[in-house]
């Protein structure tokens, strides 16, 4: 038998993550969070790679991405983001995340994305 990976899914969008977790779910064990308070509470969960919001409530920048990096060292990390600002790209991909996906996405790009990061 194969082993499923975990993704936990860091989105505060509830249509959005809900979504994800459709998608992802015939594949993947998903743990969802709306909320970097939600997330802290599944890191014990030992998720395989993480896929999370860049903006949340209450975290500024790179600050939930850098505490997931301490947290999961060599577990991949990607970021979601509407965003086009390069700062924000440059700041994260310094943060050492595994890749950024921009939003809209579509299933087969998200997919594509978490099989290369596995």
């Amino acid at each position: 038998m194969d082993r499923r990976y975990k993704i936990l899914i860091v989105e505060d969008e509830v249509t959005l993550g809900m979504a994800m977790t459709i998608m992802l779910n015939k594949d993947y064990d998903i743990l969802t969070a709306e909320s970097v308070k939600e997330a802290r509470l599944l890191f014990d969960s030992c998720p395989d790679l993480i896929l999370t919001d860049i903006r949340l409530p209450g975290v500024i920048g790179a600050e939930f991405i850098n505490e997931l990096n301490e947290t999961f060292i060599d577990k991949p990390i990607i970021a979601m983001s509407c965003l086009p600002e390069q700062d924000i790209i440059d700041e994260l991909m310094q943060s050492g995340i595994t890749a950024i996906i921009r939003k809209p996405f579509t299933k087969e790009e998200i997919l594509r994305l978490i099989r290369e990061s596995l």
